[in-house]
């Protein structure tokens, strides 16, 4: 089965890679538009730092990182998955829905790889180079360990991610529009992706990091890589992994049967 499903993504990532390859224009656009933002991005940070050192325990090159590692998450979110997820609400209203649920394939993982967007590719590249500089300059030797942790630790983060996406998107199996929600999941986003999970105290840390766990994605590989292994916290972040992926599985599963077809 999973050999299949990978068969599926890459067959739909190629694909799409040859209708992007037709419209170079738009790939470009895509990329110089993320580009600018993620350098207003980093000299917002740079101006914050110029007077100060460490703000709540992070350096500035460990800000950096954490931006870089940011910005790689959501731009592999960004080519892979999540413009697929994003047009859910509109395939179930649209009544198109019908045509995915009667594939005889995984039918989530169609929606979510369909829309692959290469455009994002040359920032999850450029984002990959501001966490090395990021490392070099905090001083940081890499190493097999530490950059395997983190490879891990991010695909973690991918997937809790997707999660969070499917999740939101299925409540569109149940009401007309969910556009109000999908602008507090924008802002959540906005809020807690880019800011570490370790500012959040008390109630708001139980609330971005367990409850709604968007205060992790981020923070989980820049902090582990730059701090001695938390056994505990890593047991606690695979735990809320696993949870999560159970949780949208069945939520896929649960919403997919109360779909209601538009030739019904």
């Amino acid at each position: 089965m999973m050999k299949k499903n990978f068969r599926i993504i890459l067959m739909l990532i190629r694909q799409k890679l040859i209708r992007q390859m037709m419209h170079k224009e738009v790939f470009f656009g895509g990329f110089f538009v993320n580009l600018s933002l993620f350098i207003v991005q980093l000299l917002f940070f740079k101006i914050i730092y110029s007077n100060i050192n460490v703000i709540d325990g992070w350096t500035q090159y460990q800000i950096i990182f954490f931006i870089g590692t940011y910005n790689l998450i959501n731009n592999i979110a960004m080519m892979l998955f999540y413009f697929g997820i994003n047009k859910i609400p509109r395939l179930i209203r649209s009544g198109k829905m019908d045509f995915y649920l009667l594939k005889p394939c995984n039918s989530l993982l169609y929606i979510s790889f369909e829309n692959f967007d290469f455009s994002s590719f040359p920032m999850v590249m450029f984002s990959i180079v501001i966490i090395i500089y990021a490392a070099l300059m905090e001083n940081i030797t890499l190493t097999a360990q530490n950059i395997i942790l983190y490879l891990c630790f991010l695909i973690l983060m991918c997937i809790l991610y997707y999660d969070l996406l499917v999740l939101v998107r299925c409540v569109a199996f149940f009401t007309i529009d969910i556009s109000g929600l999908e602008n507090v999941e924008w802002s959540l986003t906005e809020l807690t992706m880019k800011i570490p999970g370790t500012a959040f105290k008390s109630f708001f840390k139980l609330l971005f990091c367990i409850i709604i766990p968007y205060g992790l994605i981020s923070t989980v590989p820049s902090y582990m890589f730059f701090h001695t292994v938390d056994w505990n916290s890593v047991i606690l972040v695979l735990i809320i992994v696993f949870v999560f992926s159970a949780i949208t599985y069945f939520a896929w599963k649960f919403s997919v049967r109360h779909y209601r077809s538009a030739s019904s």
